[in-house]
């Protein structure tokens, strides 16, 4: 009934094609590559933005080189998954499915070596349902029956996974209970570490909801990791929420102190009767302290024609403070 052969390649690729897919995998190779880009910036291989610098250098600088960095690991990560699969598929064992389809509905007859496991996986280019049968000796990927229609495709899934919950893949309560928990940590940490990192990931963070909200709708599930697919999908849309919110708040408290330098400027200018050589000058009569570059909105301040620059994220603009005429305005980013 099976006459549908999938190549070593084919299979080695398939599977490493939906380990990239993982959360857990993007939020470490995430990790690493804010770190390699925070060891960068540190570096004088690197050097540092110079305060004239404007919005799209910060841009360029501050938000690409992590991207880029980030599609660099997942290469060596696709590399090393890849030569991992064909080491694994060279001492496999093989299992067969036979599939039967008879008046009380449809059912599955096993032959060969009996499997521990038994993961769905759909692949519409293919037309078949697969199987991934973790055996003994390593995973195994069986074709299954090519169905005519989606539909009749599910039903035999339902029928599986009614008939042995287990060898479908399905999670235990206590199981799904612990991975909900975890993607709600991972989740957490992701916020912690987009204010940390100056509000560099909240984009990221859609990518991963729309990711889960893929692998929701792409494919039929068993009970339990279908529901702990919805939990994904909804914490990553809070966590991108609460990114987009933190940014905006971070933004108001940017504005905030951009203000209070701007009246202290005003202050030593009119005790003075010059505006300071640098922001250091005001320290500590008008301010406590010099702000923090990075955590105050890059403040790029210009004795020789007196204003006060910063940048802001989202939208990417440059926001100028002109002493002498006491205005706001905002210089594009593409200038």
């Amino acid at each position: 009934m099976l006459d549908y052969q999938l190549s070593p390649r084919q299979i080695a690729w398939l599977n490493t094609g939906r380990q990239l897919l993982s959360a857990p995998l993007f939020l470490l190779l995430l990790l690493l590559a804010l770190g390699l880009h925070q060891w960068l910036l540190s570096s004088p291989l690197f050097g540092q933005l110079p305060d004239s610098a404007q919005a799209w250098q910060h841009f360029f600088v501050l938000i690409l080189p992590p991207l880029l960095l980030l599609g660099l690991l997942y290469l060596l990560a696709a590399g090393l998954l890849l030569w991992r699969q064909r080491a694994m598929l060279q001492q496999a064992e093989p299992v067969s499915y036979r599939l039967q389809a008879d008046e009380s509905g449809l059912s599955v007859a096993e032959s060969g070596q009996a499997p521990r496991g038994l993961e769905p996986i759909h692949c519409g280019r293919l037309g078949k349902m697969l199987y991934l049968i973790p055996s003994a000796a390593a995973p195994v990927w069986i074709p299954g029956q090519a169905f005519a229609d989606r539909a009749q495709r599910h039903r035999f899934y339902q029928e599986l996974c009614r008939r042995c919950p287990t060898a479908a893949g399905d999670l235990s309560p206590a199981g799904a209970r612990l991975q909900g928990l975890l993607t709600l940590s991972l989740g957490l940490l992701l916020v912690g570490l987009d204010y940390s990192f100056g509000h560099q990931l909240w984009f990221l963070t859609l990518i991963v909801f729309l990711v889960a909200l893929f692998r929701l709708l792409s494919a039929g599930r068993p009970p339990r990791r279908r529901a702990l697919a919805w939990q994904r999908a909804v914490i990553w849309l809070l966590v991108a929420v609460v990114s987009l919110g933190t940014l905006r708040l971070r933004n108001e408290l940017t504005f905030i102190r951009a203000r209070q330098i701007v009246a202290a400027v005003d202050a030593f200018a009119r005790q003075h009767q010059r505006y300071p050589r640098d922001l250091a000058e005001l320290v500590p009569t008008y301010l406590p302290s010099v702000p923090d570059r990075q955590q105050a909105g890059h403040f790029d301040y210009k004795a020789e024609k007196p204003s006060l620059r910063f940048s802001t994220l989202p939208p990417i603009g440059t926001h100028v403070y002109r002493f002498e005429t006491g205005h706001w305005g905002v210089v594009s980013a593409f200038k």
